[in-house]
């Protein structure tokens, strides 16, 4: 976006800069005929010159949107990967690490209505995947959505891609409160129950991957939108003692 823009902006500016120049000459050449100084002078205006000049001036357009572009790119993706790392919970023992994995998610939520409101938004991404073999992965019953105090958790069995190879996984998403801060994270825990554990990491990095592309749009809906999965949220996440 960025980009296009910058190369817009060049555009028109080169375009309206050349024919400025062109008028601001012929103006120049005006007064001195009207002075009494005309001289001989015929303006080259196909040089090779004016070409050199449009293109530094376009290139220093395009220029200035790069660091921009670069901030941005971060802050849509922290990771400095194209995918998402995983951080396994129990580096210590080699069995555990692969069948059981927890993920803090890189968002947040600022207020307590937008954890809600976010893990509704959540919520509703899942539990369209409960077609026979939908996508990349199946839920294989409704997200069970709870609520105690200031912890809200969606929890559900995940049915993984290639589906043959009966890879299976219990999948839990929480937003808890940060500790020592205002806000909420939200995490992800996924314990596999079947499948071969090299194809089960591959199928969970997918399934954490789509999920997080999902998230990321929360920031770009409308206030009719976070207002209604507010609405939703104490029928989709009942209080329990």
């Amino acid at each position: 976006m960025f980009l296009i823009e910058a190369l817009v902006y060049a555009g028109i500016a080169a375009v309206a800069g050349y024919f400025l120049g062109i008028i601001s000459l012929k103006g120049l050449l005006w007064h001195l005929k009207v002075a009494g100084q005309a001289t001989e002078f015929y303006p080259n205006y196909l040089g090779v010159f004016v070409i050199y000049s449009i293109g530094i001036a376009v290139l220093a357009t395009v220029a200035s949107s790069l660091y921009p572009i670069r901030l941005a790119s971060k802050i849509v993706n922290p990771s400095a990967g194209r995918t998402w790392q995983l951080e396994v919970t129990d580096q210590g023992e080699t069995a555990q690490a692969e069948d059981r994995w927890h993920v803090q998610l890189p968002f947040i939520a600022t207020t307590w209505d937008e954890a809600k409101a976010m893990m509704v938004y959540a919520y509703d991404y899942l539990v369209i995947h409960q077609g026979e073999r939908s996508g990349r992965f199946v839920c294989q019953s409704p997200p069970a959505g709870s609520r105690t105090r200031q912890v809200i958790e969606l929890a559900m069995p995940v049915w993984l891609a290639p589906f043959e190879r009966n890879l299976t996984q219990d999948t839990r998403l929480r937003a808890t409160p940060a500790p020592d801060a205002q806000w909420w994270v939200l995490s992800l825990d996924l314990d596999r129950r079947s499948g071969p554990p090299y194809l089960w990491r591959r199928g969970a990095s997918v399934f954490l991957d789509m999920l997080c592309k999902h998230l990321l749009r929360w920031r770009a809906a409308t206030p009719r939108q976070e207002e209604d999965c507010l609405k939703r949220s104490d029928r989709i996440f009942p209080p329990q003692a």
